[in-house]
């Protein structure tokens, strides 16, 4: 499964690259970079955040790829992942991504990352990840209480506590806070 937002486009050989990866043995996910386009400037080559590998990793092997970019349109799902979990991208709510990826890399049974960037994301003014509604960054508490029960549920939490703390720290106090400050010091946030 490959989830492209509306606005955004993939590399012409982005489909082709993909098949190749999913086919190597034990694979559930497949992730890669991405150009950033403002819509203004040239795109710019991001990558995921992780070195690129040749061979499938779990995530035990390699807890810290729980602190990866986790946007769900940089990534090839498996099908089979979300059928044998049960886990689904909620609906109507911030932090979708986030609340999802992080168990998907935990149940996954192998992770690629390839080197090249594939996807177009289009960062746009009146974008989500650009809102001024700034009451919404509260559900990235929810979000993470979410993150938390379920590894705790699944017996995880212990063995990923370090980067899950990671994970709260890089998205509860810098991402949420720095915004919130960027936008309204005086905000009771």
């Amino acid at each position: 499964m490959l989830f492209i937002d509306s606005d955004d486009k993939i590399h012409p050989d982005t489909l082709r690259i993909l098949k190749e990866a999913a086919r190597t043995p034990g694979t559930d996910v497949v992730s890669f970079g991405f150009f950033a386009d403002n819509g203004v400037d040239p795109p710019v080559a991001q990558d995921v955040g992780y070195p690129a590998t040749k061979t499938p990793f779990r995530l035990s092997e390699r807890k810290d790829y729980l602190l990866a970019l986790p946007s769900a349109w940089m990534r090839l799902w498996k099908r089979e992942l979300f059928l044998k979990t049960g886990i689904r991208y909620p609906s109507r709510v911030w932090y979708e991504d986030i609340r999802t990826t992080t168990k998907l890399f935990a149940a996954a049974e192998g992770i690629i990352v390839l080197p090249q960037p594939l996807y177009y994301y289009l960062s746009r003014p009146d974008s989500i990840m650009n809102s001024k509604k700034l009451a919404r960054n509260r559900e990235i508490l929810d979000a993470m209480d979410d993150i938390l029960d379920w590894f705790r549920t699944q017996g995880l939490y212990e063995t990923y506590r370090t980067e899950l703390e990671a994970l709260t720290v890089q998205h509860v106090l810098l991402a949420a806070s720095v915004r919130v400050a960027r936008i309204d010091p005086k905000s009771e946030l």
